[in-house]
């Protein structure tokens, strides 16, 4: 009785919310309209898309001075989306980067800020419209329900946390937390001391779900087995991960330690929310928000179909993903991404100049282990700097030395025979200044 007089309260308090940032659209109205449309037929979507994206190409050739001065010859008579997808002029980070200016739409007065973590050496800010923060909301509350939680339930955010004012008054603090309805926990504060006060936190709270980066929850997770933690709650239904690829071995630990399910969701600052995790375990893609696309070499290109405030148009985000035209068994119609294979800059550059996702030194982990060192290995990255690669790997409770050896003529000889290779056993492996933790870094 009590949660559900909370939750009323909070939804409430969310509805005003929405109307003091002037969404032109309540992003309720909007998640109800997408629990239709994520089983509509392949040609109705299509065509929703293929109207959108039409809408947003006049409306930025009309008011944005970017594509008024650089695309304004393009036909815009496009037959399809396929047309579009092999047409269309690629806009990079760098023009986005070097014009962020000239692709504002100075007829759009309402903005949201988001910029990237910078984890690429290149952080990026773009300010888009209402509509598209709605979206976002919206397609983020669709997301939560697959997994049987309310955007508006309890949650738990790890993450990089802002370093706040402390000079405002108690009470109003307390109020703004007690409202938000979320336990905000900073990723840069787990470790062996804090780790207790962190499950002790979470069980308090009792919250529904859990967000971080993948790297927050397996820390966390590595942390709460090291000392044999568990949560005592079982109200959380899912952890929530985000902003780095999840690899099957830490989806199972993941699981395996907090006690409950785990779902990938994946998007970026700049290009807003593409996908999420079903629990038959397809990451659909938002249709209704962005229209993707891929080169043979898996390059994605996204348009976000509803941000008229920096229309982001074809823009080539540096990922690499594999998309799939089959559909899946839980009855949603959208396109499924069947991997996110990573960014371009996380791919490694092998002696004889070609590239291999860095996904292969999950494989090379995971055979390792599969062979007679089960269990040596909870965690990894590997930093290559030109020839040269440093393997940092946290110890499992069976490690063997020995797979030292066996994971370096692996790599050998996957990526030359020839590359130097150091290794460095660590408790603890340190994070970005984001707060992320990528398993694989090349520096040139």
């Amino acid at each position: 009785m009590v949660e559900a007089i909370y939750k009323y309260i909070f939804k409430k308090y969310l509805a005003l919310k929405f109307v003091k940032l002037k969404f032109p659209v309540s992003p309720y109205k909007i998640l109800a309209e997408l629990h239709q449309s994520q089983y509509w037929s392949r040609e109705k979507m299509k065509s929703y898309q293929f109207d959108k994206l039409r809408s947003l190409i006049n409306s930025a050739n009309k008011d944005v001075n970017y594509y008024r001065d650089r695309v304004k010859d393009y036909d815009l008579k496009l037959l399809d989306l396929d047309d579009f997808s092999k047409s269309y002029p690629i806009l990079s980070k760098r023009d986005v980067l070097d014009n962020s200016y000239l692709l504002r739409n100075n007829h759009v007065i309402n903005k949201f800020r988001h910029s990237t973590s910078g984890s690429t050496g290149q952080p990026l800010t773009v300010e888009i419209s209402g509509l598209a923060e709605a979206y976002r909301l919206a397609g983020k509350m669709r997301f939560y329900n697959w997994w049987g939680v309310d955007f508006h339930d309890k949650s738990v955010l790890i993450w990089k946390l802002k370093q706040v004012d402390n000079k405002g008054l108690p009470y109003t603090k307390n109020i703004k937390r007690v409202l938000k309805n979320r336990l905000d926990l900073d990723i840069f504060n787990l470790n062996d001391e804090t780790v207790s006060d962190f499950v002790t936190k979470i069980d308090d709270f009792g919250p529904k779900y859990i967000r971080s980066y993948k790297s927050g929850l397996f820390e966390l997770a590595r942390l709460m087995d090291k000392h044999n933690l568990r949560f005592k709650i079982s109200s959380i239904k899912v952890a929530v991960v985000t902003s780095e690829v999840l690899i099957q071995e830490e989806r199972d630990y993941i699981k395996n330690i907090l006690g409950c399910k785990v779902a990938n969701e994946y998007g970026s600052a700049e290009g807003g929310f593409y996908a999420g995790e079903c629990q038959h375990g397809s990451m659909h893609i938002n249709e209704e928000l962005s229209f993707l696309s891929t080169d043979q070499e898996n390059n994605t290109c996204v348009t976000e179909l509803n941000n008229l405030g920096t229309p982001l148009i074809n823009y080539f985000n540096g990922d690499k993903i594999v998309i799939s035209e089959e559909f899946c068994s839980c009855g949603k119609t959208s396109r499924i991404i069947k991997e996110v294979e990573g960014r371009i800059s996380d791919f490694i550059l092998c002696q004889d100049g070609s590239r291999k996702s860095s996904l292969i030194l999950s494989y090379i982990i995971r055979e390792s282990m599969n062979s007679k060192y089960h269990g040596s290995i909870k965690q990894f990255r590997v930093v290559q700097n030109k020839n040269h690669f440093l393997l940092e790997m946290v110890p499992g409770l069976a490690y063997n030395e020995k797979i030292e050896e066996v994971i370096k003529n692996e790599m050998r000889s996957e990526i030359g025979k020839d590359i130097e290779i150091d290794v460095h056993v660590t408790e603890a492996i340190s994070r970005e200044a984001s707060g992320k933790l990528r398993y694989f870094i090349r520096k040139s």
